[in-house]
């Protein structure tokens, strides 16, 4: 008797079979999505989970959830602004800035949080960029977002950060 081939039978997903709407994406990413989420500019990716472990310690990057992991338990970091916020401390890890006790990148994180969520709302600036700004005569350094055409003013020392540029690197893997 000659065997019969099997084709497969053709069948409806669940969703479609059941009606679902997609399944929400989680408001939370673990240290490895994080990771993954900021390959592009960080390749290494077992590196970076460490990197991203050392600048939670260091109360640079704060979990929304399980400041204190363990076993079943990970840490989880805000999906929406995280990613920014690791690709800004990789970028100043990377130029050899030092990210441990700066009193600096709390506030210029903080910018970064405030910037992603008013793009998130459809508001934020156009061509955004990260100012760091100090120097004689206040001796006074000074974080601020600044938008297309502002102008940094008497400042001696300015970091630069072109936030569009940086988001955009970011937001290719997302």
């Amino acid at each position: 008797m000659a065997k019969k081939s099997r084709r497969p039978v053709p069948t409806q997903s669940f969703r479609q079979a059941s009606g679902a709407e997609p399944v929400p994406v989680p408001p939370t990413v673990t240290i490895s999505g994080l990771a993954a989420s900021i390959a592009s500019i960080a390749p290494n990716q077992a590196t970076t989970v460490q990197q991203i472990r050392h600048w939670t310690r260091e109360g640079m990057l704060p979990p929304i959830e399980h400041l204190h992991s363990g076993a079943g338990k990970h840490r989880e970091y805000d999906r929406a602004s995280a990613p920014y916020e690791a690709a800004v401390l990789h970028l100043f890890k990377d130029l050899g800035l030092p990210i441990s006790g700066s009193r600096i990148l709390p506030d210029a994180l903080e910018q970064v949080r405030r910037e992603v969520a008013k793009r998130n709302a459809g508001k934020g600036k156009k061509n955004p960029h990260l100012i760091i700004a100090g120097g004689p005569p206040t001796g006074m350094t000074a974080v601020r977002i600044y938008g297309q055409g502002e102008k940094v003013r008497d400042a001696v020392v300015t970091i630069d950060v072109d936030l569009e540029k940086l988001f955009a690197q970011i937001e290719s893997v997302r």
